[in-house]
Formats: structure tokens, C-alpha cells, sequence
């Protein structure tokens, strides 16, 4: 044991003389060069070593321990680097290594440093030593940075710290948090006070409160006369009336968690909250993959994708295309929002009930204030919460897009302005803006189709067939494929991806398919007169297995594209983005119109059962919510992530719980109240009788405590008509007993006198 001890002290020493010696490059010495080179002998030097990274091609090293030193400093230092084979060509291996340096060290003096000589102390691969080249002819001998393009950052430097928007934003969250919580603790006390019953010591109380001896006396003990008292819920009663409470409360009749929890009776479409659900669930966890990478990124990218090292790669992997594939999820969104737009407006728009200008409004209204509110939160506080190695890429990855870009957050151009999809303050929030244009364009086609169908039908498909040709241009002109390990998917993502021209096909797949389910109840096929022959389920079981098979087949045929067949498909990547996302569409068409009729009880039994319900109603929080929890995530690791199954499995988990949590605040703090507020009151009738019938419960309830008060009144004077032969002044209790008779009962006095 001692002496592989001494053998590696040998070792250690003859390395830090090499490092230092005087053959190093004749460059000008940093600052921060000097202190590692006058420390790397001395044992001072162990825990600088000991907290950075060691373990190409990417390793943190020990954040925690490097800060935890004096007069240290730690750096994450990206860069380029010549291995092995790769010395003298043009092929580099992207490193990011933690270096725990000396406080003196500076951006400039860690680019000095790795790449001198001195980077032999951390990292010796990075330096080739005694490399021969050639030189007018005579050979020499020198050693030579293998680096290039150093980016280091650290987080004691770099981070920024809060400013004035950052407070800004945290008071008004801390106002919206107050609201909700004032607003239930009203409306939780006038409930309790409306439905809170009278003990029989104060309806004992009330028989007695007309007098004003009675009053007085109450006044003297401490008490509150009764006409205050009476004032007081008047004004509890009206506060919790008002629209704010009614709106912000998390409880109540229209409490947003009373709300969220509330079950819905069945209807037809039920199936689709599964699919919502579902989809939701799929795009988390491909984001739960895919996020990461621009923050803390993976350090076994080997293990990913094709490289002459590993042959045994993820992305040969069948099932790596279900992770990939979890995209598809966006195009049923998409399938939804036209089916429920076209659904659930013909009738309106039929009564002559509808306005186009202000269903537009009144749909951004809604939308927006939980758009701008997580968007708030994401620019203002997200970027300085986090912490440890990555908490430089967090904050530089969300300010350097939001800085000149936020605001086409709200006017959703997005997709637009910036064109590229990487600078959007948001990148997720694509779909929000595809979808507003989608929804402003189809619900100006619907009143069209309402007037003549055949024009309707013209119009859509149109639309449909010139989002074909645009697609298929831009494929064509630019030579983009579907491959994501490619370097041409980044113009792919430019031209084609986020892009409204490419997505609108699967939206008008479900306008369609709420047409066609029009067409058949026009013709008399409901629900309850469809054919439920033998033959007609077989029918509907085998076109369900088809769309099934439908729905599989787009989500893993790309598989053929990916591995030893990269970048294999030619003219199919072509075909495959154009036509693909419509055709997932068309799969979850089927199944809904199949659904609708219930020709398929086990499966829609299952995408309709209740337990959706209340997830269904948080999918707009989830998707706005779930990257936040991503990337925060990310940003406060204290190292870089491993690829594989398990560990994304339990990243996938904790992210789709925290995401779920983060979409109930949402929806308690701003969406359920936009609901509640901009909902325009259109029940008419129904809203005038639910008037009345609470009007008339509430008067029933007044006339049983009268009732019962009355009962109470009638004993205590027979029990002073019977002690007045015995007591003096027995008249005067008479009549103090009729002045106390109650309000409600005006009759009984009449009767009594």
C-alpha cells in the first residue's frame, strides 16, 4: 500500500514539473496560471483537484465542495477538443468540464489556462505532448493544445442578480396569491354562516332582543345590538357575492377547486378527456428528454447516439422512437381544439347567436392572463432561482430569448416573430400560437359552412391541399429530414416544425370530423338509433384496431430513418411530414366518431371514465407549467444527467407529479378566475331560475327558523301567563313578550293583539 502511494505521488510530481517547466508556450503568464502553477505542489492543491472534473467527455465535478472552499472559484468550462485519432483532422469532441481554480481566476485567465501547459494538472488528455510536425522542412518537436473554442462560465461571476422586475413580479404573484386566500377566507365565512345552525341559548336570545332594556344591557355586557350584528352579514353576505370572491375563492359554488373536482354528467365526447390526458402525459415525458439538453445536458451522449465507440446506441432502439415520437401528442391537441370548435359552435352559429369578433376576444381573454402570468414567472423569477453548475446556462438560456421577444408572447406571433423557433422567450408556447391562428381562421369558415356546407368543405380542404404544397417546398428546397441527431433538423425546426402553414392539416381533420358527425345526425344516425347489429361492431372493432395500428405506425416507423439507416428515407421525409400528422389525426377521428357512438364500450369506457375529468381541465396549465419544472430542474443539478431508461423514468415521474401541483396553482391563481369573470352569462333562463330557486330556499329556510322561533315564544309567554297569578307586573311582561315577537311573524302580533 505505501508504496503505490509513493509511486502515485511520483507520478503526481512528475506531472505538475512538467506542467510548470520552462518549455511551456511564451505567451504572456495569467494571473490565474501563475496561482495554479505556484499551488500545484503543494498539498493545497488536493481539494482544487478533488472538487473538478476529471471524466471526459462531460463531468461537472463538485460544485458543493469547490464553493464550500476559501478563496476558490468554480468555472464549467465548454470547449472543443482533438482526441486521440482526431489530432490533425477536422473532427472535435465537444467537452464541458467544472474546474475548481483559485479566486484570481478570471474568463480570460481560464482560457490561458486550459489551454497552456498547466491544464496537464486537471486534465492531461487535453494537451498532446511531444507532437512532431513539420516546419519549412525540418521536424519539430512541441507540445500543443488539443482545445479550442473555451466558453467558461461560472456562476459566482456571471449570475445576475435580481433586479426590478424581478421584485416587480414577485409582488404581483404575491397579490394574486393574496386574493385567492382573502377570497376563501369570505367566502368561507359566510358559509359557515349561512348554514351554521342556531343553538337553542340563542334563539332564546332572539325572543328577547326587541326590548330596549334587552339591547341596552347587551351593549353594557360588551356585545353587539342585533341591528349591527344584522349589518354585519349584510355586508359579509355581499362581499361574498361579488364577483371577485366568487371568482378567486377556492371554495363555494363556483370555488375554482370546487370547480376542478366538480364531475361533469356524461356526454359522448368524454373520450376525448383521455386523449387530452394521455397526450399531455406523452409530451411531458418527451420534453422530460429533450429540455435538459440546452441546460445541463448528458454525460453519456455515446450511449444516445450512433458513434464508432458504441455500437449498442439508444436510438438503434425500437422503443427510443416512442420517446421521440411523444411529438405526435401536439397534432391531437390540435385534432381536439377544431372537433370541439366545430361541435360545440354549429348550433349557436345557426340560432344566429354567434359573434365572431367577440368569440375571438373573449377566447383571448381567457388565455392570455395565465399565459402572461407563468410567462411572468418564467422571465422574471425562474431565471434567478437557480443554482450549482448550471445555473449560468439557466438563466443566459431564458434571458438572452425573453429580452427582445416576450411580448409576442402575448399577441401570439411567435412563430413569426422571432422565425426562429430557438429564440422564442417560450419555445413551447408554439402550439398557443399555431392554435389562436387555427382558431381565428376556423371559427371565420364556420359561419360559411353553416350558410352553404359544399363552400365550407371547398374552403377547408384548400387551405389543407396549400399547406401540403408549403410543406413540401420547404422540405424540397432546403433538403431538411425528420432525423434529430442531424445537423440539417435545426433548418427542419427553422422551416417546417412550429410552423402554422405545416400544422393546420390536423386541426381541419377534426373541423371534419365534427362536420361529418353533423352530417350523420342531420340524417337522422344519433347515438341512440345507430346499428347495433352483430355486423356493424365487427365493423367498429376492426376500423378501432385499424386507427390503433394507424396511430402506432406514425409514431414508430421514423425508427427506419434513425441508426445504421440515418438520414436513409430520401423523398419519404417529404411524404412522411407532410402527410403524417393529418393521418394521426385521421387515427384519433375514428376512434372518437366510434367513441361518440359507443360501438366500442372497453375503449371508451376507458378514455371516458370520470377519473379524466378533473386532469383534462389542468392539461392548458400542464403544458404552460411543465417546462418551468424541466428546466429548473436542470438548472440546479449538481452534475450532468445519465441516459437511461430508469433514471428518465423517475425524472418523467417526479416532473408529471410537479407539473400536475404547478397546474392546480395556476388554475386556482389566474385560469379558473378568467373563466369566471369573462364567461359571458349567457344561461339566460337557466341562470334567472337558479336565481329563484336559491331565493326560494333561502326563504324556506327563513321561515323554518321563524317557525321554530315562534315555538319558542308561544312556551315562554304560557309560562308567564301562568306565573302572573303569583308575580306583580305580570302585565308588563305581557307586553314585553308580544314587542319581542319576531319580525317575520307580523301576523302573530295581529293575531295576538
Amino acid at each position: 500500500m505505501m508504496t503505490a502511494r509513493l509511486l502515485v505521488k511520483i507520478s503526481w510530481l512528475m506531472l505538475a514539473e512538467a506542467a510548470i517547466s520552462p518549455a511551456d508556450d511564451a505567451k504572456e503568464v495569467s494571473p490565474c496560471r501563475a496561482a495554479v502553477a505556484a499551488m500545484a505542489k503543494t498539498p493545497k492543491f488536493a481539494p482544487y483537484y478533488l472538487a473538478s472534473g476529471h471524466s471526459l467527455p462531460m463531468d461537472a465535478g463538485k460544485y458543493v465542495t469547490c464553493h464550500s472552499l476559501k478563496n476558490a472559484t468554480y468555472f464549467l468550462v465548454g470547449m472543443k477538443a482533438q482526441l486521440g485519432e482526431q489530432i490533425g483532422t477536422a473532427t472535435h469532441t465537444p467537452l464541458q468540464m467544472g474546474f475548481c481554480v483559485p479566486s484570481v481566476c478570471d474568463h480570460d485567465g481560464m482560457v490561458d489556462l486550459v489551454t497552456s501547459r498547466m491544464v496537464l494538472v486537471f486534465l492531461p488528455p487535453l494537451l498532446a505532448e511531444n507532437r512532431t510536425i513539420e516546419f519549412d522542412g525540418v521536424e519539430i518537436v512541441q507540445s500543443l493544445s488539443v482545445v479550442s473554442d473555451v466558453r467558461p462560465v461560472s456562476p459566482s461571476l456571471d449570475l445576475k442578480p435580481v433586479d426590478a422586475g424581478g421584485v416587480a413580479a414577485c409582488v404581483v404573484l404575491g397579490v394574486f396569491v393574496a386574493i385567492v386566500l382573502i377570497s376563501t377566507a369570505i367566502a368561507f365565512a359566510a358559509q359557515k354562516e349561512k348554514t351554521q345552525p342556531k343553538t337553542q341559548s340563542q334563539r332564546a336570545t332572539a325572543t328577547r332582543e326587541g326590548t330596549n332594556a334587552e339591547q341596552l344591557l347587551r351593549v353594557e355586557e360588551g356585545g353587539v345590538p342585533a341591528h349591527e350584528q344584522n349589518s354585519q352579514k349584510d355586508v359579509l353576505s355581499k362581499l361574498a357575492s361579488s364577483c371577485t370572491v366568487k371568482a378567486f375563492a377556492l371554495f363555494g359554488s363556483t370555488g375554482s377547486l370546487t370547480k376542478l373536482m366538480e364531475p361533469a354528467r356524461y356526454r359522448p365526447t368524454d373520450c376525448l378527456n383521455g386523449a387530452r390526458v394521455l397526450s399531455m402525459a406523452g409530451i411531458i415525458l418527451g420534453h422530460t428528454y429533450i429540455m435538459p439538453l440546452g441546460i445541463s445536458g448528458y454525460a453519456n451522449m455515446e450511449d444516445v447516439t450512433v458513434n464508432p465507440i458504441n455500437p449498442d446506441v439508444a436510438e438503434k432502439n425500437v422503443m427510443f422512437q416512442a420517446l421521440i415520437g411523444t411529438q405526435t401528442g401536439v397534432d391531437t391537441f390540435f385534432f381536439l381544439s377544431g372537433f370541439l370548435l366545430a361541435h360545440l359552435s354549429m348550433k349557436e352559429i345557426r340560432a344566429g347567436r354567434m359573434n365572431v369578433i367577440a368569440a375571438i376576444i373573449l377566447r383571448y381573454l381567457r388565455l392570455t392572463p395565465s399565459l402572461a402570468l407563468v410567462m411572468m414567472v418564467f422571465y422574471k423569477i425562474w431565471a434567478f432561482l437557480g443554482t450549482g453548475p448550471f445555473a449560468v446556462q439557466l438563466q443566459q438560456s431564458i434571458m438572452s430569448k425573453c429580452d427582445g421577444y416576450w411580448w409576442t408572447e402575448l399577441t401570439y406571433t411567435m412563430n413569426f416573430v422571432p422565425f426562429d423557433s430557438d429564440k422564442v422567450c417560450m419555445g413551447w408556447s408554439w402550439y398557443l400560437g399555431d392554435d389562436m391562428i387555427f382558431f381565428i381562421i376556423t371559427i371565420a369558415i364556420l359561419p360559411i359552412y353553416a350558410r352553404k356546407a359544399w363552400v365550407g368543405w371547398a374552403t377547408v380542404i384548400t387551405l389543407t391541399l396549400l399547406s401540403f404544397a408549403l410543406t413540401s417546398y420547404f422540405m424540397v428546397k432546403y433538403d431538411l429530414d425528420i432525423y434529430a441527431f442531424g445537423h440539417s433538423y435545426a433548418e427542419f425546426s427553422y422551416w417546417v416544425y412550429s410552423k402554422p402553414y405545416a400544422r393546420i392539416p390536423a386541426y381541419f381533420v377534426g373541423v371534419m370530423t365534427a362536420w361529418l358527425l353533423d352530417i350523420l345526425e342531420k340524417r337522422g344516425i344519433t347515438r341512440e338509433t345507430c346499428s347495433q347489429t352483430a355486423k356493424a361492431h365487427m365493423l367498429a372493432t376492426v376500423a378501432a384496431v385499424s386507427a390503433i395500428a394507424v396511430l402506432l405506425f406514425v409514431v414508430f416507423i421514423p425508427t427506419t430513418d434513425y441508426g445504421d439507416h440515418a438520414k436513409s428515407w430520401g423523398v419519404w421525409n417529404v411524404v412522411f411530414v407532410t402527410l403524417a400528422r393529418p393521418l394521426f389525426a385521421a387515427g384519433w377521428a375514428v376512434i372518437t366518431l366510434l367513441c361518440y357512438y359507443d360501438y366500442v364500450p372497453l375503449l371508451n369506457g376507458f378514455l371516458s371514465h370520470p377519473c379524466w375529468t378533473p386532469l383534462a381541465r389542468l392539461t392548458y396549465g400542464a403544458y404552460l407549467v411543465h417546462p418551468l419544472v424541466i428546466k429548473l430542474s436542470a438548472g440546479n443539478a449538481m452534475q450532468f444527467y445519465t441516459f437511461n431508461s430508469m433514471d428518465l423514468l423517475y425524472r418523467f415521474t417526479g416532473n408529471a407529479l410537479l407539473s400536475t401541483l404547478g397546474s392546480v396553482c395556476l388554475w386556482a391563481l389566474c385560469e379558473r378566475p378568467c373563466m369566471t369573470i369573462f364567461t359571458p352569462s349567457k344561461k339566460g333562463k337557466k341562470a334567472k331560475r337558479e336565481a329563484l330557486v336559491a331565493g326560494s330556499e333561502s326563504q324556506l329556510q327563513k321561515a323554518k327558523e321563524c317557525y321554530q322561533t315562534l315555538q319558542e315564544a308561544a312556551a315562554l309567554a304560557s309560562r308567564q301567563s301562568s306565573a302572573s297569578t303569583a308575580v306583580p307586573g305580570s302585565a308588563a311582561s305581557s307586553s314585553g313578550s308580544e314587542q319581542s315577537l319576531p319580525e317575520c311573524a307580523p301576523e302573530a302580533k295581529m293575531e295576538k293583539a
